[in-house]
């Protein structure tokens, strides 16, 4: 056991079914003190192991990139008897509790924009331990998980069910669909996903964030995807009076594209973003992020946990612990498995919906007979089974008939289910809390940590 590192919880800043998430402060040997982000997970067994290794795959992918608007990590430690990953901590507010009270002005969203594609860029082109690019994919870009300081730096958040191309990631993503659906390109709900997914993603929670409008979840169908981007885009027109507004409108339907190839890199959506910011109106995000930052945040309440106000020694796991990557292994299951929806900053951290195969496409005969499609409720937030964490149910204002997902046919992606979802006024049809702010309509909830 290490007697010179110990944390000192102070605050809840998340909750979710898998675990807790704390502002603690950690004291190393000398007397160095700082503020850090402790997920702590609430049970062991095979399902905590499970999550233990998104925690640590967490951890490694975070360790292996340097951006300034990606959060520091210190590593997965033993915790009190349990598994905690502890990162750095982001003091303020999600983009999500932001747009609670107001949309936010699009020279600020430009800034934001071009903050996310440049960490966007980094993850998937930084090298990793082979030299390699690493190929990070983030998998679940969202306004929940983009932070903002009151001095305005950006931190996009939550690489816990991120893909990349390194030996040393433990838990199987590769056949698993994960993420939010409603920020879910058309690709990814055939299981497949790429640097263009996130671009997509990112143009969802850009086109929201300025709104402070849901833009709805898109149609696999080409035509009928076409059809969404352009009502949604056409609503938006509606709330912009800036001179960047036009270029910006323009971003974002390049970055909606239904086919990956027509999509912008990353890369040329940071420059296009930081173009457009030179002739979009003031304020400035710095300016923006001093006056509205404090004000957005709304801690949650302490409740009753025994970790609070202790101080805890970061021990050495004992040799009963259950080690990350030895739970059930997950090629040999087939099921449908929510996994570490931790509730952070006032959104879901993390929420994820998996639908694992048995095996790759590559080694999967053909199947004989029709095949049930797996069903999922449109109107739920991915992360707890049936909508939104805790809810066990469809969001409040949203349909209820089935989206049929075909991973893998060929076929089309939405079948036989409700109309493409479009982007609710404020107050009708939003998700529960405050009118329509992009996101899922999680409780409040401030000083969001690191992923």
């Amino acid at each position: 056991m290490d007697q010179r590192r110990t944390l000192r919880f102070q605050e809840i800043v998340g909750r979710g079914g898998f675990g807790t998430v704390y502002r603690a402060t950690l004291t190393s040997g000398g007397g160095f003190r700082k503020d850090v982000a402790v997920k702590v997970l609430h049970q062991q067994g095979s399902a905590s192991a499970q999550v233990a290794e998104r925690l640590r795959d967490e951890a490694r992918l975070l360790g292996l990139v340097r951006h300034r608007a990606l959060p520091s990590v210190d590593g997965l430690s033993w915790v009190g008897g349990r598994w905690a990953l502890i990162t750095e901590y982001v003091y303020g507010v999600s983009l999500l509790s932001a747009t609670r009270r107001e949309r936010l002005p699009l020279g600020v969203v430009l800034e934001i924009g071009a903050e996310v594609a440049s960490a966007l860029h980094a993850a998937y082109h930084n090298p990793g331990p082979d030299g390699e690019p690493l190929c990070l994919i983030h998998r679940d870009v969202k306004p929940a998980n983009i932070q903002l300081t009151p001095a305005g730096e950006v931190k996009l958040l939550d690489l816990g069910i991120a893909r990349a191309e390194y030996d040393g990631r433990e838990a199987e993503t590769t056949q698993i669909l994960l993420g939010s659906v409603t920020y879910m390109s058309p690709e990814r709900l055939e299981l497949d996903s790429g640097p263009a997914s996130d671009v997509y993603a990112l143009a969802v929670t850009l086109a929201e964030v300025v709104t402070a409008r849901k833009l709805g979840r898109t149609s696999a169908h080409p035509d009928r995807h076409a059809e969404h981007v352009d009502a949604a885009l056409g609503k938006l027109r509606g709330w912009l009076e800036d001179p960047a507004a036009e270029g910006f409108e323009a971003l974002l339907r390049d970055m909606l594209a239904y086919d990956v190839d027509d999509r912008p890199s990353a890369k040329e959506v940071e420059r296009r973003c930081r173009q457009l910011r030179q002739i979009a109106d003031p304020p400035f995000l710095p300016d923006w992020a001093e006056e509205h930052v404090e004000a957005a945040r709304e801690p949650l309440a302490p409740g009753d946990d025994p970790l609070l106000g202790r101080t805890v020694p970061i021990e050495d796991a004992p040799p009963d612990a259950p080690e990350p990557g030895s739970g059930i292994p997950l090629r040999r299951i087939a099921l449908i498995a929510v996994l570490a929806g931790l509730l952070i900053g006032g959104a879901i951290l993390g929420s994820i919906i998996a639908v694992l195969l048995l095996v790759p496409p590559a080694q999967r005969a053909a199947p004989e007979g029709p095949q049930p499609a797996l069903t999922v409720d449109p109107g739920a937030v991915v992360g707890a089974p049936g909508g939104a964490l805790g809810s066990g149910g469809a969001l409040e204002g949203q349909p209820t008939s089935p989206e049929r997902l075909v991973p893998g046919s060929g076929s089309p992606r939405r079948v036989e289910g409700a109309p493409p979802g479009e982007g609710a006024p404020p107050g009708e049809g939003a998700p529960s809390g405050e009118g329509a702010p992009p996101g899922e309509g999680a409780p409040p909830g401030e000083g969001a940590p690191p992923g």
